[in-house]
């Protein structure tokens, strides 16, 4: 009798919030089509998942990337990039090459979004790759644009936000719809990610394939916009009742029961409101979205991860009876 091999993927993922749970779940959904699936990231990020009780079906491989016991306040978000790409590059070709000496070679490597290395270790190692995409395919147009052709029109007109611009087989624009790395307002320590999606978007050259989170129906002309690229929708990758799927959250979450609070108001009548882990608000940005909030008259569940601006508000007692503020809340739970 022939003895059936599974195809074995390695999924690699860059260890900040919105880039495990899409991969996880992603390496979830490939374990339920039968593939054999090993999941690499940094050790601080291992540590923060229950692989006992959580492992289902798919084998971890931490590295070390200099910053075991979490980032320091210090350090600073292209420091931590660089470093996680210098450590990265020789963990992952240890990963690989290990597995072929021990007569079980992965047949292809999966790799998320800021980590454009993923497809040149693959490559280097003879090794088919694909890029992972987390957010909407319509960003990945626009950057794919911006750099193949738009540049020079986006950049002279960067400071009038009303200005139009339009894309091939994307809606009509503006400045102001654009990714913020593009503008001016961008601060001066995030000006290295542009150059980071520029890398992405070059060793497509190698490999054209890219997963992105996202559907059809929810993006259909933004999906098939690229015809140089081979694109494949594979989202919506959040928690379903048809997978046993299971996440990871990097930030302790608050002592206020906010899903008791959520289950305790109507169908779809919560407003929500987050900018993710990384972004970060002026004072006078978060009062503009507080006085917005209050002006609906709607619930909300409103994520700020500074704590000290939450007292600073002026409206802080409007906002307690209207809604919710925590520091952080599950991005898997419900």
């Amino acid at each position: 009798m022939t003895n059936y091999m599974k195809t074995k993927i390695l999924v690699v993922s860059y260890p900040t919030q919105g880039h495990i749970n899409p991969s996880l779940r992603f390496a979830n959904c490939l374990v339920k089509l039968n593939v054999d699936v090993t999941y690499s990231t940094s050790v601080s990020v291992i540590r923060h998942i229950d692989i006992q009780t959580n492992h289902h079906g798919i084998t971890f491989a931490p590295f070390s990337d200099g910053y075991d016991d979490g980032i320091q306040p210090t350090t600073t978000g292209q420091q931590f990039y660089s470093d996680f790409s210098t450590k990265g590059v020789s963990a992952i070709a240890e990963i690989i090459k290990s597995a072929a000496a021990a007569g079980q070679p992965f047949d292809h490597l999966v790799y998320t979004t800021a980590m454009p290395w993923g497809a040149k270790v693959a490559n280097d190692h003879n090794l088919e790759s694909t890029l992972l995409w987390s957010q909407a395919a319509i960003v990945l147009d626009i950057y794919y644009y911006y750099f193949n052709g738009y540049q020079d029109l986006i950049s002279c007109n960067n400071n009038n936000p009303t200005f139009s611009i339009n894309l091939p087989r994307l809606p009509s624009l503006s400045i102001a719809d654009l990714p913020s790395f593009m503008l001016p307002s961008c601060l001066k320590e995030h000006k290295f990610i542009l150059e980071s999606v520029k890398d992405h978007l070059d060793v497509l050259k190698i490999s054209s394939r890219i997963l992105v989170n996202t559907f059809d129906e929810l993006e259909v002309e933004a999906i098939k916009s690229i015809e140089k690229l081979v694109v494949f929708p594979v989202g919506p990758l959040v928690p379903s009742e048809f997978y046993n799927s299971f996440g990871c959250d990097l930030f302790e979450n608050p002592v206020e029961d906010y899903i008791r609070w959520l289950n305790a108001k109507p169908k779809s009548s919560v407003v929500y409101v987050s900018f993710g882990s990384l972004a970060t608000l002026s004072i006078d940005q978060v009062e503009e979205i507080a006085s917005g909030l209050v002006e609906s008259g709607r619930p909300f569940l409103w994520v700020i991860r500074d704590g000290g601006q939450v007292g600073k508000l002026s409206k802080i007692e409007e906002l307690k009876k209207q809604g919710m503020i925590v520091s952080w809340c599950s991005q898997v739970e419900y």
